[in-house]
């Protein structure tokens, strides 16, 4: 299983972005979903983040 660390190397290059930006990114959107960033989070949460961040890049 991955996890949203491993994710956000994937986010970055999908999205053409710096990993950096991509990391702040994810952690502000799931902020917003009232999701709270820690290493081991549940799938679902994860995949939240993920939806948000595709939604948020391809405005």
């Amino acid at each position: 299983m991955l996890t949203l660390t491993d994710w956000i190397p994937i986010l970055a290059a999908k999205h053409s972005t710096p990993e950096v930006v991509m990391h702040l990114t994810a952690e502000r959107l799931a902020g917003h979903l009232g999701v709270a960033w820690a290493k081991d989070m549940p799938e679902g949460d994860v995949q939240a983040i993920i939806a948000a961040v595709d939604a948020r890049y391809t405005r």
